[in-house]
C-alpha cells in the first residue's frame, strides 16, 4: 500500500511524524507501512528541507543510526551527526532553523526563503 500523504525515508522525518507513529504503536517497517498524515504539514517538509541541506552540505544523514530505532531516537533528542568539516554558519543556521523540535516555532518554507 502506498501512502496517498506521507512517503520517504524515515531519516528525514520531522519528530512530530516519529511520535506520531509511536503514539499509534505502528511501526515503520518499510517506509510505507504508516502514513503519519495528522502531523504531515508543511513544517513536516521544512524539516526534511534541512535534512536535505545538511547532507548536500556534509554527504551524511543529520540523524543516521545504526539502525531505523536509533534514528528515530536521534530524530526525538535531536542528536544530530556532526561532520568533521564545519558547516559555513550561514548555512548552518539556515539548517538548525529547520531542525527546531516545535513545528509551531518552527520556520515554514516562506521563512526560509525570507531568512
Amino acid at each position: 500500500m502506498k501512502c496517498t500523504h506521507y512517503s520517504g525515508h524515515v531519516n528525514y522525518s520531522a519528530p512530530e511524524i516519529i511520535s506520531e507513529e509511536t503514539s499509534t504503536n505502528q511501526l515503520i517497517i518499510d517506509n510505507n507501512d504508516y502514513c503519519g498524515e495528522g502531523n504531515f504539514t508543511e513544517k513536516a517538509e521544512t524539516w526534511s528541507l534541512g535534512c536535505c541541506l545538511f547532507y548536500l552540505v556534509t554527504k551524511m544523514d543529520p540523524f543516521e543510526g545504526n539502525v531505523v530505532k536509533e534514528t528515530k531516537q536521534n530524530i526525538l533528542k535531536l542528536k544530530i551527526n556532526r561532520p568533521k568539516e564545519p558547516i559555513d554558519p550561514v548555512i548552518n543556521s539556515i539548517i538548525m532553523k529547520c531542525f527546531e523540535r516545535d513545528p509551531a516555532k518552527r520556520l515554514d518554507v516562506k521563512g526560509i526563503i525570507k531568512y
